[in-house]
Parts: C-alpha cells; sequence; structure tokens
C-alpha cells in the first residue's frame, strides 16, 4: 500500500517530518517514506494507493491507561471517585460490549494501541479473554491487566493474569500484549504482593499499577519496591508531586509513569510536575483513564495543566506532546516488542489521517503548536492499524457499528439494572 500526497509528522528524531510525502507499506510495516517525486516510479501501478489530498498523517496514537467500560457509564448517578461501584457489578456481557464500543471510539480519535485495565469482582476468570476478544475484533492493540487487589479474588486474579499471558505469545505477540495489575496496594497483605510478584517475574511481564490517589503514593511505591514488584519493570499511574525516592524506583527500575490530567482535575488531586520529572530523566507516558476515548484530549489537558502550576505556554506545550508521543511510543515498542508510535522504516503501519492541512509550513521547531492548536483538534479521517485501513472516510470498514452501539446500549441498561 502506498499512503501518497501526505503531509508527515514522524515523531522520529532523524526525519521529524516531511511534505509532499509518499508512505510505502508492506504487510504490517513501514518500508519507506520521502517526497512523492523521488519514490513514485518504484512501485507499479498495481499497489494500493490511498490519497490523503494533502492531510497531515502521524502514527497511531497510544493510550497508556483506558477504562473501557466507562463506554457504558455516561449518564449513570455514580461520581467519579466511585468507580468501583460500577466495577463490582460487570460481567462477561458488560466487558465484552463496553470495550468493543469503546474501541469503536478510541479507532475514531485515532488511538491504535491502548493500555486496559480491567476490575470485575463479580466476573473474574475469564474477564481478560472478554476484553482480548473485542480487541482482537476491532483490531486495535491492546496490553491487558486484571486488576489484583483486595476487591477481586486475588489468587483468581493472578490465575487470569497469568493466563492472559501464555495466550500473548507467539503471532499476536505484536497485538495482544498482558501485564500484571495492581490496586489498592495499601490495602493488601506484604504476603500477597510478594507473590504477585513472584508470578510476574515468572511471567517476564511487568506490573501495571494504579496507585490511590490519597497522598500515600510514594509510600506505596517504596512498599512495592521492597516486595519486589518493580522487578520486570512496568506501569505506574501516580497524581500529585513525587518524592525523591519515587523517582528513584521508578528511574532504575525502568518504571513509566501514565499522567492522566484529566482524571486527576476530576478526583481534585495534585498534579505531576512534567518538566521536574523530565529533567529527573523519568519514562513519562499519558493516559485517559477513563476520561474518554481521545489522547488528543488528553495532551491539551496536560498542557494546560501544567501551564496553571505557572510554566511557560510553550514549554507546556512541549511538555504534554513529549510525554503524549515519546513517551507513549517508548512505553508500547518496549511492552509489544515491535517499534510503534513512530513513522520509520520497520516500525509498524499504525497510522493515523487528521483532516488538517497546515497552513504554515512544518519545521521541527514549530510541530508541537501545529500539533496543538491545529491538528490535534481536527477529526480523524482515516485509520491504519498493521497495514490494514480500519476507518475511512469516517466510516468502520469490517464493523457493524449500529450493531455493535445497540449491545452496548443493552449491555448499559443491564448495568444500570445492577446498580
Amino acid at each position: 500500500m502506498i499512503v501518497n500526497n501526505a503531509d508527515l509528522v514522524t515523531h522520529w528524531s532523524s526525519q521529524p517530518s516531511v511534505s509532499g510525502a509518499l508512505l510505502a507499506i508492506e504487510g504490517k510495516s513501514i518500508v519507506d517514506f520521502g517526497l512523492v517525486g523521488k519514490l513514485i516510479d518504484r512501485y507499479d501501478e498495481d499497489t494500493e494507493i490511498l490519497d490523503v489530498s494533502g492531510r497531515l498523517v502521524v502514527p497511531g496514537m497510544i493510550d497508556a491507561g483506558s477504562r473501557l467500560y466507562r463506554s457504558l457509564t455516561p449518564g449513570l448517578p455514580v461520581p467519579w471517585r466511585e468507580s468501583e461501584r460500577i466495577e463490582r457489578v460487570l460481567e462477561e456481557e458488560s466487558l465484552y460490549w463496553s470495550a468493543l464500543a469503546g474501541l469503536l471510539d478510541a479507532l475514531r480519535s485515532g488511538v491504535t494501541t491502548c493500555f486496559a485495565l480491567v476490575s470485575s469482582p463479580a466476573f473474574v476468570e475469564g474477564s481478560l479473554t472478554a476484553v482480548a476478544r473485542a480487541f482482537s475484533e476491532a483490531r486495535v492493540r491492546g496490553a491487558l491487566a486484571y486488576v489484583i487487589s483486595p476487591g477481586s479474588d486475588a489468587a483468581a486474579a493472578m490465575r487470569e493474569n497469568a493466563r492472559h499471558l501464555a495466550s500473548c505469545r507467539g503471532s499476536s505477540a505484536d497485538r495482544i500484549q498482558g501485564l500484571f495489575g495492581i490496586d489498592a496496594t495499601t490495602g493488601m497483605e506484604d504476603e500477597l504482593l510478594a507473590d504477585v510478584a513472584k508470578a510476574a517475574l515468572h511471567s517476564g511481564a511487568g506490573a501495571h499499577v494504579r496507585l490511590q490517589d490519597d497522598g500515600g503514593e510514594s509510600d506505596a511505591v517504596n512498599r512495592l519496591e521492597r516486595l519486589g514488584v518493580w522487578r520486570n519493570g512496568g506501569l505506574a499511574s501516580y497524581s500529585g508531586p513525587m518524592a525523591p525516592d519515587a523517582e528513584m524506583v521508578f528511574r532504575e527500575r525502568e518504571v513509566w509513569i501514565a499522567h492522566g490530567a484529566q482524571s486527576d482535575i476530576l478526583s481534585g488531586t495534585g498534579t505531576l510536575d512534567l518538566a521536574r520529572a523530565a529533567s529527573s530523566v523519568l519514562r513519562l507516558a499519558l493516559a485517559t483513564d477513563g476520561c474518554g476515548p481521545s489522547v488528543s484530549e488528553e495532551v491539551r489537558s496536560a498542557a494546560y495543566r501544567q501551564r496553571t502550576r505557572g510554566r511557560d505556554l510553550k514549554d507546556a506545550i512541549r511538555l504534554a506532546c513529549r510525554a503524549a508521543f515519546a513517551g507513549n511510543a517508548d512505553l508500547a515498542t518496549r511492552v509489544f516488542g515491535a517499534e510503534l508510535g513512530r513513522i520509520k522504516p520497520g516500525a509498524r503501519a499504525d497510522l493515523v489521517v487528521l483532516d488538517y492541512r497546515a497552513p504554515t509550513p512544518l519545521e521541527e521547531e514549530n510541530l508541537p503548536e501545529h500539533l496543538f492548536w491545529g491538528a490535534l483538534r481536527a477529526p480523524v479521517h482515516s485509520v491504519i492499524v498493521n497495514g490494514k485501513i480500519l476507518y475511512q472516510n469516517r466510516q468502520f470498514k469490517d464493523l457493524d457499528e449500529e450493531r455493535i452501539r445497540a449491545r452496548a446500549r443493552e449491555a448499559a441498561r443491564k448495568l444500570r439494572e445492577r446498580l
């Protein structure tokens, strides 16, 4: 396939942008890109061509922490900080249809990879199978983890994580992956956390930890370090200022910090100082954390949040973009084992065509401003994952959206009755 007449923002430092470009895909991967005039003669007339008519093409966006069940919850009378009330009544049907409807929303907003935490105490074993089935149908990449917590059967949750991780080997490894999910860490016994650490170490997977936002995050980070949870690295949601000892653990153990600016605002917590975190050489990523499917909205919220901390607007935009694009790309590449989140030869062909035609030249120094003020506000025109067009001209190619929405509405109705 050829993507023709494109302006590219690559998120690749060697060639950050190209205007008037051709991008060539073979199988699942990008094999070449450059100026149309220099490359067009290399490809024969039978090659499939997607002409994007000067629109901006960027790598598929990556969500470092989603709560897909929230696709069923708009209108439910449950306060934001009481999510566990909803999680307690999730079962197979609601997990599957919420994930599938949520992934439609993700694709429509340009997200091609989701790190998804699952918590459903009434339906533990089989929960990740249900969610993974939705990812397979939508053909979105997913890194899934069941949250081990005092609220679920911990032994069953550990088995579910281990079973899912065993299923991720082989040909599907670059499309579906897993981590060991942990929540409510301060309420878990040391013995259980040590068992989780052993299981994660045996599997080779990192941890995906949802830290509490009660001011005790630093103590929890150090407790998890003492018990060996971070030995394979992983991903941690974190709110508020970060203590130096927590920074040291995250830096040395190669743990990515998933920052959810919108979630922090809704929860009434503090926010990370992204500049300090970056200067401390911490690995930063952005997560929607249940606040809708759009990473673009999360970028803008993160920048505004840094601005309210007194950061210069230009710096705030760059910090948010760096976390969302460089940080999320590094995280996904580490977990999936394939180059994701960048346009470069050999990277997976996950691409988003945005209905944005740059009014001024694309230059390395102004790319964050192009994204923040223009491209990330533009509608998504087309989405390609693994070299296949999944969404084009604002229509899904192979998914019956009307059927999925109807089944999701029915699952939402039943969910409300169980609350």
